[in-house]
């Protein structure tokens, strides 16, 4: 499944070659990298802050905070999933209470918790935070809304998973889990009898004076939050603010200095936790399971995604990271708990990636002024010498790999090339340098090809990404091989009719950033040439698709199956709570009046020749307007009313609630 407009990646994310580490100018300062970042790397804004022995020994802010005006440290952003710190924090709070043991089945705590798979049982507490629960609860449908803290996506987690199935077996392998943590959520309410806003407000926020963190159902004052970027980071304006409201997977908004207050006392403050409980949640909890032997990125502990972060453990020193993405917000929070340090990094306009960067190269700083660290020596990148020619034993490896962006065929030729594509979409080529190890032209990228014990196959990638400030250096397994599966003539003619068809999205809340985010639709690219699958998806029958992926780390997280089914001649798809409809649902743009009917679905609309309309609106919606490439170039609910020039080849979508009708003149 991709949306509407091609998403074509790089073969793990975007890989920055400077010519040289910016920070090795030893006189930099903090604000000299914050600098870097906006006018280097493009980010809107960015807030830091360090804490060092329990005092803020750095704050500061730069960058815009809208079109017109500056942002301030006492701005808040949203920070993503390092709320899944506090989540972990709030469970380990119950353990000590000695209300939760993590090793009991949730059902202990949730009683009304099931699912479709019996294995479901034998989720514990532990892994809900270890992300080794095996859920598939990927969908974030209905829950990144602007200005707007609806809580549907809790409120109906439960029943969701009530019709789910797990990937893989309850403590098999840690793959990356958004749903565990909003179970955890729903964990830390039943047994505290709290909301977990209230649970956060009573035993975090309030007893450690953060007064500038917050979730979407506090009261606060919303001008107290950062603008945001819209319409895909093109246009800075006064917008409504992002809310994400799975709480406890992404959704407090912090600032930089209460981070580090937070994150000080998690560790240094008895009476916040005890020793034992700090001590689990540093343990290397990643070993659940299925593990390669080599050092990988996002070796969990208990919400943390590193507990023994590069380059500091090549020096013996623990720094514990855990950064999130929202749309619109980036965050990262490093801490090195024997030297009572942390630091903490909020943007706008940039990514995880780059705050990572910023927040370590001032922890490095810090360290070594201190005498407890010396300049690392950075290997960056590989050498990238004359290829050799591929042994038979290594051309096995050609085929379909799947992972959580797509399916990518790796075509080894015998003179020593490893060509990758997506969607027929040519991507990289490597060139082996011989014992199966294949660089990128750049030397930036190290691919290796692994079996684990599962007796899955595995593509291994080395990555280099530099910044120009701390190297973020990180090994995944990146993409799975996909074996053939035969299927029947009958199964196989159903998946061709629907190759290339696009199914439009008819159930997301019009107040969804999915609106401006490109056209709401999906497209089923076309067969896969590996028999037996769609994409990276698992063909089952004529109308299911699995997600069977169980890659070690990110890159299978958050999985969802497809179902197509058929009412009266029209089709459907069902993508964990998201309904599409095929392209029946589109219909001529036509001067008149539309409303929303009783099944609240979006109404669609194909603009056949260019045309000037106004449009006026009478309930609760908004309408939108994509360019031919599939981008939201207007979206009522970020501007003013106003006539719209129209080109021919557009689309425009109506989303409200039942009954809102639009007047197209």
């Amino acid at each position: 499944m991709k949306k509407f407009a091609k998403f074509i990646t790089s073969i793990l994310a975007v890989t920055l070659i400077t010519p040289a580490t910016f920070a090795t100018q030893t006189t930099l300062t903090a604000q000299d990298y914050a600098n870097y970042l906006i006018e280097a790397l493009g980010v809107t804004s960015v807030q830091y802050a360090i804490i060092k022995d329990g005092d803020i020994i750095t704050s500061a802010a730069t960058g815009m905070d809208s079109a017109s005006s500056q942002t301030s440290t006492e701005l808040m952003y949203g920070i993503g999933s390092i709320s899944k710190v506090y989540t972990t924090a709030s469970i380990m709070k119950l353990v000590d209470l000695g209300l939760i043991d993590l090793d009991k089945p949730v059902t202990t705590y949730v009683d009304d918790f099931k699912m479709a798979d019996d294995r479901y049982k034998d989720i514990t507490v532990k892994m809900l935070l270890n992300h080794s629960s095996g859920l598939m609860e990927g969908s974030l449908s209905n829950t990144v809304l602007y200005a707007d803290n609806d809580t549907q996506y809790t409120d109906n987690l439960l029943e969701r998973l009530s019709t789910q199935r797990l990937n893989t077996a309850p403590g098999e392998v840690c793959v990356y889990n958004n749903g565990g943590f909003s179970l955890a959520e729903i964990v830390i309410e039943r047994v505290s009898g709290l909301s977990y806003t209230e649970f956060l407000e009573t035993y975090i926020t309030q007893p450690l004076g953060l007064e500038n963190t917050v979730t979407p159902q506090s009261e606060f004052d919303v001008e107290n939050l950062v603008n945001i970027s819209t319409y895909q980071g093109q246009i800075i304006q006064d917008a409504p603010v992002e809310t994400l409201n799975a709480i406890g997977t992404g959704g407090i908004y912090s600032t930089a200095e209460d981070l580090c207050l937070f994150v000080d006392a998690f560790f240094l403050n008895d009476e916040f936790l005890t020793q034992q409980a700090i001590d689990l949640t540093t343990t290397p909890q990643y070993q659940t399971g299925l593990w390669g032997t080599d050092k990988m990125a996002f070796e969990y502990g208990l919400g943390w995604d590193e507990i023994e972060l590069y380059p500091f453990n090549e020096q013996d020193i623990q720094v514990l990271s855990k950064s999130g993405d929202t749309l619109t917000y980036s965050s990262a929070l490093l801490v090195a708990p024997q030297y009572d340090i942390a630091v903490a990094v909020l943007a706008t306009g940039g990514n995880s990636t780059f705050n990572t960067s910023f927040a370590g190269q001032m922890l490095i700083d810090e360290l070594i002024k201190d005498g407890v660290m010396e300049q690392p020596a950075y290997e960056l990148g590989y050498e990238v010498a004359e290829m050799v020619t591929i042994p038979d034993e290594l051309l096995v490896n050609s085929g379909l790999y799947g992972n959580i962006l797509g399916a990518f065929i790796y075509e080894l030729n015998p003179e020593g090339t490893l060509d990758i594509y997506l969607n027929d979409e040519f991507i990289d080529t490597f060139y082996h340098q011989g014992d199966g190890k294949f660089v990128d032209k750049y030397g930036s990228q190290l691919l290796e090809f692994e079996a684990l014990e599962n007796g899955h196959n595995y593509a291994k990638v080395n990555v280099t990404v530099n910044t120009g400030l701390m190297p973020v250096l990180s090994t995944n397994y990146y993409g799975q091989q996909l074996e053939e599966k035969e299927i029947s003539d009958e199964v196989k003619a159903a998946w061709e009719a629907r190759y290339n068809k696009t199914y439009y999205l008819l159930n997301e809340k019009y107040t969804s950033f999915i609106y401006t985010s490109g056209i709401p639709a999906a497209m089923l690219y076309g067969q896969s040439p590996v028999e037996g699958y769609c994409g990276q998806l698992e063909i089952i029958n004529e109308n299911t698709l699995y997600s069977n992926l169980a890659i070690p780390g990110m890159y299978s997280r958050d999985g969802i199956d497809l179902h197509f089914y058929n009412v009266d001649g029209v089709e459907f798809l069902m993508s964990g709570s998201s309904i599409y409809g095929d392209e029946s649902f589109v219909n001529p743009l036509k001067y008149g009046t539309y409303e929303i009917a009783e099944d609240g679905y979006a109404k669609h609309f194909s603009v056949d020749e260019d045309m000037t309309v106004s449009i006026d609106m009478i309930g609760n919606g908004i309408f939108a307007l994509y360019d031919l490439d599939g981008i939201c170039i207007y979206n009522s609910i970020l501007e003013p009313n106003k006539p719209l020039e129209i080109q021919a080849g557009s689309m425009l979508v109506f989303a409200g609630d039942i009954g809102t009708s639009y007047i197209v003149e």
